[in-house]
């Protein structure tokens, strides 16, 4: 149970950094126009760059989605700032890095864990 609990997190953590180059790359791909070139748009996604730039959308059934998939990227850069700008700001940032904060840690010393207790499995062991 330990052994799948380390593995499952460690897979849900490669897939959340996989989605946040997925979402940079898509960023960069899609080149986007900013917000002073387009004016007043109906449709259409571009980037401001207003206190915290990131990348805006109108006119989609899937808004929020769209959004989203164009800013995941921006998350952990921000988690950094936020970490000591205020209390709430700290968890935002902790929780943005965990799953690099576990990798690590699972680089480090659940790879061993993982090992003991396939180990203590196969002599039959509890």
């Amino acid at each position: 149970m330990k052994r799948m609990i380390i593995e499952g997190l460690k897979w849900i953590s490669i897939l959340y950094f996989f989605l946040c180059l997925l979402s940079l790359s898509l960023y960069i791909i899609a080149d986007l126009p900013s917000f002073e070139e387009v004016g007043h748009l109906k449709h259409g996604c571009y980037k401001t760059d207003a206190l915290v730039p990131y990348v805006a959308c109108k006119g989609y059934e899937l808004n929020t989605l769209v959004r989203y998939s164009f800013n995941l990227w921006y998350q952990p850069v921000y988690g950094i700032f936020f970490l000591l700008a205020f209390p709430i700001g700290t968890l935002y940032g902790l929780a943005v890095w965990a799953p690099g904060i576990y990798l690590v840690w699972y680089w480090l010393r659940g790879r061993h864990l993982t090992k003991r207790v396939m180990n203590a499995l196969r002599a039959g062991q509890p």
